[in-house]
């Protein structure tokens, strides 16, 4: 038995520092105005703050750099110094996908990870685009996101590159016949600067798994509360 023991504590520290074979995306930032912002900033009683705090973001967004893991069936993604301001990014915390499942933590909420089933439908059209010597293939997706009892149908387009067949994709969009190399939601645009791959360690997860798990709908459902108690006070 003290043999036994004296063997695990050998093979313990060469298992947990052990090197894997990572695919490593790393993507920038660009923030543009569109016509539903154009809209929001004109219809809305803090459209002067909004806009002012949309010029602060446009005047970031060089800054901001985005990181997305790969080993295996599991991917990590990340923003790369979370005291730079990411407003209007559409960046809600790391995002971890694992099997039919994506996990996300929100980076101002301690103690709830969200799980939603990558569900995302796309509909890959024929335009095509390089981006960094890779050709890629347009295609669209359809978000649906239930806020305030209201359904809001956000279209997603993504460029993959089916010569890096890999599904995954930046802010745990995924499910492409390739890597997705650039991807627009609304106002934000994430954008492939280099790629490569690397050994590094295993990634761990425990953060995501220790944690209560809720939808994306019931958290919605918790910030409307959260809301309206503060409007009440």
């Amino acid at each position: 038995m003290n043999r036994f023991f004296i063997i695990i504590f050998i093979i313990l520290p060469y298992v947990s520092t052990a090197q894997i074979n990572t695919y490593v995306f790393t993507y920038g930032m660009q923030i543009i105005s569109d016509e539903r912002h154009e809209s929001i900033v004109n219809k809305s009683e803090y459209g002067a703050i909004i806009h002012d705090l949309f010029v602060k973001a446009q005047n970031n967004q060089d800054k901001i750099k985005f990181e997305l893991i790969v080993q295996d069936s599991i991917t990590h993604f990340c923003i790369n110094d979370l005291r730079l301001n990411n407003s209007f990014t559409g960046y809600f915390g790391e995002i971890l996908t694992l099997k039919d499942s994506i996990y996300k933590n929100p980076y101002k909420v301690k103690n709830i990870t969200i799980v939603n089933p990558k569900n995302l439908t796309w509909e890959i059209t024929s335009d095509t685009l390089r981006i960094g010597g890779y050709l890629c293939i347009k295609a669209k997706g359809t978000e649906l996101v239930t806020y305030q009892n209201k359904t809001f149908y956000n279209p997603i387009y993504a460029w993959f590159c089916p010569d890096i067949p890999i599904s995954v994709g930046p802010n745990g969009f995924c499910g492409l016949p390739g890597a997705i190399l650039k991807l627009q939601k609304g106002n934000s645009i994430f954008g492939l600067i280099n790629f490569r791959k690397e050994s590094r360690p295993m990634l761990v997860a425990s953060n995501f798994f220790q944690k209560k798990k809720i939808t994306q709908e019931l958290y919605h459902q918790k910030l409307e509360e959260q809301i309206s108690n503060f409007e009440n006070d």
